[in-house]
């Protein structure tokens, strides 16, 4: 598996620098997309770096960064998705650019106008409770949730191999 990581936007850059000078998973590769300079203390040699010249910042258009920063680590990292280059994508910066790129740049599933936030949230138990939408979306139509809900099932079915989830609005 090969994980990209958006070194760009994140709260404090050193937490992840540190983690990646730890990491070594045999059958994990992470790459890290980041300017220069922040790229300069990676010091495993199990990491892959992918050096940009910009970077995304929360006070750009959303709508057009896909367009105006084509050399950011987040454009570039996206591009490597949607190139099958790395597996999975995470970025801490801005959710409205990694959205919307991801939008423009990957494509979406037919039918599905909006996308929406996921996460899986941590349980005492084994149960996989997975949270969709998140609140970011504050103009819900029942055709988004009805949309959500499919997804959702497909990414337990898929993700965790539950042939049944149980689904909640």
């Amino acid at each position: 598996m090969r994980i990209g990581i958006d070194l760009s936007g994140v709260d404090d850059k050193n937490e992840i620098i540190s983690f990646l000078n730890t990491f070594y998973e045999k059958d994990v590769t992470i790459v890290s997309y980041g300017i220069p300079q922040d790229l300069n203390f990676i010091k495993n040699e199990h990491i892959e770096k992918i050096i940009c010249s910009e970077e995304v910042h929360i006070s750009d258009d959303p709508a057009r960064v896909h367009r105006r920063k084509k050399d950011s680590t987040m454009i570039r990292m996206i591009n490597d998705l949607k190139a099958d280059k790395i597996d999975i994508s995470i970025s801490g910066g801005s959710t409205g650019a990694y959205m919307a790129s991801g939008i423009f740049i990957i494509g979406r599933i037919s039918d599905v106008k909006k996308p929406a936030l996921a996460t899986v949230l941590p349980t005492v138990t084994e149960h996989k409770f997975l949270l969709a939408d998140l609140g970011a979306n504050v103009e819900a139509k029942p055709k988004d949730l009805y949309n959500y809900a499919k997804l959702s099932i497909l990414y337990m079915k898929n993700i965790y191999k539950i042939d049944n989830p149980t689904l909640s609005l």
